[in-house]
């Protein structure tokens, strides 16, 4: 399954005209600031908050129950994850200094770590059958054991959650960047009278 979306601002259709649009707005608002500081990378960051939950949002309510037939044969560590919570999936900035070194400056995702990222991709892209080896000790001896543990099918609900998101995150995104840049702009200028 291949993801893309056709993003529409201001009637532009293609990226590059989108980036000539924000990087217009980005000189204007830059240039406003004089010696004032400059907020214009907490105003993008905040606004890709705002989008990336609109994406989060449709994830949580696309992702699928874990059947309690499967969820009573997991071992207690794994018990606890769910993907209809935060617990389970989360939304959640994802910068680092070596992005920030090639001029990135915000970027967000939808996720999660561990055991539940496992089973993310699993539910996600499905898996084959396989055959699991488990040992245990039992009066001071090992004791192996197998089981098989059967296909799935692909039940993707990130990606879908991200395709039919993408243009109202985008829009979300958008106006939230025009309006907070916009009263960027009225108080620097308001200032340097």
């Amino acid at each position: 399954m291949q993801i893309s979306s056709d993003l529409v601002y201001k009637g532009k259709r293609s990226l590059p005209e989108i980036y000539k649009e924000m990087q217009s707005m980005w000189d204007a608002v830059g240039s406003s600031y004089k010696s004032k500081t400059n907020r214009s990378l907490l105003d993008i960051r905040y606004s890709l908050r705002l989008a990336n939950n609109v994406i989060y949002k449709r994830a949580l309510l696309r992702a699928p129950s874990i059947r309690s037939e499967i969820r009573a044969t997991e071992p207690a560590y794994r018990k606890a994850i769910s993907l209809k919570d935060k617990s389970g999936l989360r939304e959640a900035s994802a910068m680092s200094r070596r992005l920030q070194s090639k001029g990135i400056v915000a970027r967000r995702i939808v996720g999660s770590a561990g055991y539940a990222s496992q089973y993310i991709a699993a539910v996600e892209y499905g898996r084959d059958e396989f055959v699991q080896p488990r040992t245990k000790i039992v009066n001071g001896a090992i004791e192996a054991t197998f089981r098989k543990i059967g296909r799935a099918k692909a039940q993707p609900f990130l990606r879908q959650a991200l395709f039919h998101g993408a243009q109202p995150a985008y829009d979300v995104f958008a106006s939230t960047l025009e309006k907070r840049w916009a009263a960027t702009m009225r108080r620097a200028t308001k200032g340097s009278r």
